[in-house]
Parts: structure tokens; C-alpha cells; sequence
């Protein structure tokens, strides 16, 4: 049985949390499908922001935490039987709400705004008298340059700019050494290709998602089939929000079927046939109907 690490990310107010977090999901996301990111919303945002064109018009802070805690607490230890890595986002503030989640953490990230010394102190301390251990520990400046300190037993780095508008390329190369780090440590790391290569093309009103299995066989079993959603998932991300997705690939139907369901939300699903283009199966468009034939012209 896994018995998953869960670790605690904490940072002082306006720190950047959020966005460090939603640019370590994407990047680890592609890397692996071993871990999970749970928002706690004490008083942070969570990865609910990124997914939403209207988050920063409906955006609250959770009040009622009390009558959260338990369910994150269960949660917490069901998906420690799943993950081998499970990331907590917490809040800003060295409460004793977020004291009571760091309690079922082993490790933690801390990012500090280095012009808030009295709240480092604090949220030190607080780390300090809980049973956890330091993962990383980022300086997040406005200015400057970001970098690599130390990856050793403690990744320490500085980290710049960290803005929902956008990220510089040298934070999000920090960040990147940083899932490196992160994947060695826990032994992350996946081979799927010798059982998948999936392949994504963009365009501007869907995705066209390749699946190829790639294994010596030339075939897959039903019990691959909860491996396949995962990985595509984690590849395809946000790309579909707003689109429709193509679904190719020489797969079982039931493989087909499942991967359809898997992308239920999007603006429709079509399954490709190389001698007449795209079909359309399911649809939450007028500009698509089902049975309708995305021509090959439109799709190459």
C-alpha cells in the first residue's frame, strides 16, 4: 500500500502562493500523476482561481473553517493511500487553523516576503513547534533575480514576480529545477512510454488528442484503463476549457468510451476516423450537433 508524504505550503500574505502553486501543478503535472494538489481555502485562493474566467469577480475567503476541517483531515488520509506526494495549500496567517492541518504534514514550503519580518518570525516559530520538516523555503521578491540557493536536503531559492498576470521565464526555471528536485526525492517519476505516447495539437476552437500505445504488445488492458484517464488528464490540463476535443488513436472502444467521458465537460467530444474526418458524439454547442463531421480540411 503507498503511504503518501503530505506536505504543508505556507507563505506570508501576498507572498505569491497561489500563483507558485498553480505553476508547480502545471509543470509536475506533465512530469507525473503520483500526486495531489488539496486546497484547504482557510484564507488562500486555491487552483479554483486559474480554472475560472470569472474567479477574480467571485473572489472570497472561506469563513466557515471549522466545519471544514474534518473533511480536509479525511481527505488528507485517504489520499495518502493513493499519492505518493500530497501538497496542502494553506493560508497566509500562522493561525491555529492552519497549526491543526500541519499537524497531519510531514514536510513543508514556506514562501517568504522578506519586508514581512514580524510574520516570518511567527510562522517560524509555528513551524518550528509542529513535527514537520523544511522541503523549501523561497524568498519571493518583486525585483531582482531569481535563483537556486541550495538543493540539498532543503531546496532554498528566490523567486520573482510571482504574478497571475504572468511569470518570468528565470522563476519558472527555477520552479522547473525545483519539480526536478521533488521527482528524485520521492521517486516520482513515470515511465508511460512504454505504455502511452499522447500527443496534443491546439487550435482555436478544439484540441486534437493523439493516443498511441506504444507497449511491445500493441495492446492494452482493461486494468490500464484508470492509468490512461490519469495521464491525460494531467497532460491535457486546462487546454480544453472553452473547446471541443478530438479524440484519435487506435484504442479498444471501451478505451474510446472512457476517454469521451473523461472530457464530458467540454464544448463537444468527436471521435476521429482517418477516412472521413472527426465525429461528433456528445455536444453543449448549437455549432455542434451530434453526428455532425468535422472535415479533414478543418482537422490537418
Amino acid at each position: 500500500m503507498i503511504e503518501g508524504k503530505v506536505v504543508g505550503v505556507v507563505g506570508t500574505p501576498h507572498s505569491g502562493k497561489s500563483v507558485f502553486l498553480h505553476n508547480l501543478y502545471t509543470q509536475l503535472s506533465q512530469k507525473t500523476s503520483n500526486f495531489f494538489l488539496q486546497g484547504v481555502i482557510i484564507d488562500g485562493d486555491g487552483q479554483w482561481f486559474f480554472k475560472s474566467p470569472i474567479a477574480s469577480e467571485i473572489r472570497q475567503k472561506f469563513k466557515d473553517y471549522q466545519a471544514y476541517k474534518d473533511y480536509t483531515i479525511k481527505s488528507i488520509e485517504n489520499l495518502k493511500k493513493t499519492k505518493k506526494l500530497i501538497f496542502i495549500d494553506l493560508g497566509g496567517i500562522p493561525s491555529e487553523e492552519n497549526a491543526e492541518i500541519l499537524r497531519h504534514c510531514d514536510y513543508y514550503i514556506f514562501l517568504i516576503r522578506p519586508d514581512k519580518p514580524k510574520l516570518i518570525k511567527k510562522w517560524q516559530e509555528l513551524l518550528d513547534s509542529l513535527d514537520i520538516k523544511p522541503l523549501a523555503i523561497f524568498e519571493s521578491v518583486w525585483m531582482g533575480e531569481a535563483k537556486v540557493v541550495s538543493n540539498l536536503d532543503i531546496f532554498k531559492g528566490v523567486l520573482v514576480r510571482l504574478d497571475r498576470s504572468g511569470v518570468p521565464k528565470q522563476t519558472l526555471d527555477v520552479i522547473s529545477q525545483f519539480v526536478q528536485w521533488i521527482l528524485s526525492k520521492f521517486e516520482l517519476a513515470e515511465n508511460n512510454e512504454g505504455i502511452f505516447s499522447i500527443n496534443i495539437k491546439e487550435s482555436e476552437h478544439w484540441i486534437f488528442l493523439d493516443v498511441k500505445i506504444t507497449s511491445k504488445s500493441g495492446i492494452i488492458e482493461p486494468s490500464d484503463l484508470p492509468k490512461l484517464l490519469a495521464i491525460t488528464e494531467h497532460k491535457v490540463g486546462l487546454k480544453h476549457f472553452g473547446k471541443g476535443v478530438i479524440i484519435s488513436g487506435r484504442l479498444p472502444i471501451w478505451a474510446h468510451s472512457a476517454l469521451a467521458h473523461l472530457f464530458h465537460s467540454a464544448k463537444f467530444v468527436a471521435h476521429f476516423d482517418p477516412r472521413i474526418g472527426a465525429v461528433v458524439v456528445q455536444s453543449h454547442s448549437t455549432d455542434y450537433k451530434i453526428g455532425q463531421i468535422i472535415s479533414l480540411n478543418q482537422i490537418i
